[in-house]
């Protein structure tokens, strides 16, 4: 969702859920460009600075979720506590961040090393591949 403010001062806007036509519950919001995360139900209000934007994705609550990474992620899929991530292009070490800090991760069936760093996942992966992240 993105906000956009063309007024000469800051101003609060606001949206629903239901505006967004989504169904009722809970959402978190996050905030793509800030470091800040929003559970919503209803409707939402943030300020936003003169001639600014703020940009949200929205993510249905609960479950496992990737909230950023540094790779092309093309597909992602959750069955029960395992997410599995088609990568298109990885950097050397890959960050992710997850909404749960990860038990293992499988890529072309040999499980990987990796560390998590203030709720950020690291490891190497090899490019183009797909991981199987159990959690």
């Amino acid at each position: 969702v993105g906000l956009f403010n063309i007024e000469e001062d800051a101003k609060d806007l606001s949206f629903t859920i239901a505006d967004l036509g989504l169904e009722e519950g809970e959402y978190v919001l996050t905030d793509v460009w800030g470091d800040e995360q929003f559970t919503v139900t209803d409707s939402f209000t943030a300020n936003v600075n003169k001639h600014g934007s703020r940009l949200f994705a929205v993510t249905k609550a609960g479950g496992i979720k990737l909230y950023d990474a540094n790779v092309r992620v093309n597909a992602a899929k959750v069955c029960g506590n395992v997410m599995t991530l088609d990568i298109d292009y990885a950097y050397k070490t890959a960050e992710l961040t997850f909404s749960a800090e990860p038990k293992s991760i499988v890529c072309d069936g040999s499980e990987l090393p990796f560390t998590v760093e203030n709720g950020v996942t690291k490891l190497s992966i090899p490019g183009k591949t797909t991981l199987t992240v159990t959690f």
